[in-house]
Formats: structure tokens, C-alpha cells, sequence
């Protein structure tokens, strides 16, 4: 949902997070419009189990630093901030930690959960800019049809329900069944 009728940089959405009103919201910036995404307990539980997942794999293998909603911009561009619900970045391509402000390169891998109020559209097109702007794959997640779109460099490759999710280029070795990602072990 855009939040701005007109268009605004990088330097005015810095603001507009910093003020206390905003601390607690899911605010980007894509092509100079505040966007706000609101998320389920379904997208935090798939989220939490991509993390955990994920994050076992990478640490053990020393692959690199993986984060959540971390905001991320390419420094070319002064109208977009993407904040991905999950960032890799590979230790070839590491800057030091950022402890304030909007990381200055976008991740080697970034995993979008779509959101109720997301858009296929929106969310592909994100991938397209994510891949523009210096990412080498991306996850798009879709808790509707259980499935996972990998968008990498090739043609995109769709992972169902009796899927292994891998990727082989950044994550050597890591295999995810996605009925796994989409499992209420809760109940």
C-alpha cells in the first residue's frame, strides 16, 4: 500500500522511518514511493522457519551474514530502499556490519514472503530489480499455492510442495524440502 502520492529520495525516507510514529512499521521505498507492508502470522511463521534454516546452514559453513528486514539500496539509485524478509550476503561481497542506516548494496540472496496485500506483479518485479540492482537470486515465496519462485540469472524455476528447494551457487550443498517451509508443526 503506497503511503506518498508523490515522489520522494533516499535522504527524505531516512526521515520519514526516523520519526517515532513510523519505528514500528514495514516501511520501503520503491521508486520514490513509501510502501507499507503488513504481515500475518503465517508470513512470520515462514519467515522464522527460512531463518532458522537458513541460518544453521550459513553459520556453519562460514558462507557469509544473514539478516531480516534489513533495508538495503543500490547507490545509483536515490528513489528506492527494499527491505527483503530475508538478506544473505557471501563473504566475497561483505562490507563492514552497518549499525546505522540503509545497507549500501543489495544482498547475493534476498527472500521475499508475499504478504496479503502484495501483488504477483509487485512482488516479480521486485525480483527484477533486485537482480538489476546487484542480487544474484531471489526467493519469492507464495503461502497460497505452498510454492517458491527462485529468480536467479536462467530462466525462474518454481518449487511445489514435493520440491527440495537448493541453491547450488550460493548455498553449496543446502537443501530444503518446501513442505517444510509451509508446515504448521504448531498444531
Amino acid at each position: 500500500m503506497a503511503l506518498t502520492d508523490h515522489l520522494i529520495t533516499v535522504t527524505q525516507f531516512e526521515q520519514w522511518i526516523a520519526l517515532p510514529e513510523n519505528a514500528q512499521r514495514r516501511l520501503e521505498l520503491f521508486h520514490g514511493r513509501i510502501v507499507e507492508d503488513m504481515t500475518t502470522e503465517e508470513h512470520g511463521q515462514i519467515v522464522a522457519t527460512l531463518i532458522t534454516c537458513l541460518n544453521l546452514f550459513i553459520r556453519q559453513h562460514r558462507l557469509g551474514r544473514l539478516t531480516t528486514e534489513t533495508d538495503h539500496r543500490h547507490p545509483d539509485d536515490p528513489a528506492t530502499v527494499v527491505r527483503p524478509d530475508i538478506s544473505f550476503t557471501t563473504v566475497a561481497r561483505l562490507q563492514p556490519l552497518i549499525t546505522q542506516g540503509i545497507v549500501p548494496q543489495m544482498p547475493d540472496l534476498a527472500v521475499e514472503v508475499k504478504s496479503p496485500e502484495n501483488t504477483f506483479i509487485e512482488l516479480r518485479e521486485k525480483a527484477l530489480y533486485y537482480l538489476k540492482h546487484g542480487a544474484s537470486e531471489i526467493w519469492l515465496v507464495f503461502p497460497e499455492y505452498q510454492s517458491v519462485e527462485v529468480h536467479n540469472a536462467g530462466p525462474v524455476q518454481v518449487y511445489q510442495i514435493a520440491d527440495t528447494l537448493e541453491s547450488p551457487d550460493l548455498l553449496p550443498g543446502f537443501a530444503l524440502p518446501v513442505t517444510d517451509i509451509f508446515s504448521d508443526e504448531g498444531k
